[in-house]
């Protein structure tokens, strides 16, 4: 039995916090600032397969409830594969845009982007407004440059190819 779903109990035995584990690995996605239980305090439920431990941490979600819903659970999801019911706070997506602008990425995360954009179709008010917002802006010589040279790369290994 490889897969389970955990309950952390406190000291009066009263739950607060249901999670889904693999193999030795235990998620810890609720408040890091709380001590973990001692190992007395918190019931393991062994699965088979990955989708029942999935089953139980939603069940026991749902039976205990979420402190948003009025229950007595720290879990800000519901459950299950990904994050349902996670609506991620404004602040934290403006912090991790932050922390992330301006990092420069890998040759490796490069053509991953690429591979995951290639082939996608925007929506033509969005094209139309990509339009706009750079109509009637002039290159410097030094970007006409750079992006004229590209393009001979990029034809040179077209040819090549």
């Amino acid at each position: 039995m490889n897969y389970y779903c955990y309950l952390y109990l406190d000291e009066n035995g009263n739950a607060y916090y249901v999670g889904k584990g693999v193999g030795r690995r235990v998620k810890h996605k609720f408040n890091r600032s709380k001590p973990l239980p001692k190992p007395e305090l918190i019931q393991m439920f062994y699965f088979a397969t990955e989708w029942e431990s999935f089953e139980c941490e939603i069940e026991l979600i749902a039976f205990f409830g979420r402190n948003q819903d009025g229950g007595q659970l720290d879990n800000v999801c519901l459950g299950g594969p990904g994050t349902p019911g996670y609506v991620m706070p404004e602040e934290v997506k403006r912090k991790i845009g932050d922390a992330n602008r301006g990092r420069p990425c890998s040759a490796k995360q490069k053509k991953q982007i690429s591979r995951k954009l290639k082939g996608r179709k925007l929506p033509p008010e969005t094209c139309a407004k990509m339009s706009a917002s750079r109509k009637g802006k002039k290159r410097s010589a030094d970007q006409c440059r750079r992006m004229s040279e590209a393009l001979k790369k990029s034809w040179a290994k077209r040819k090549a190819a």
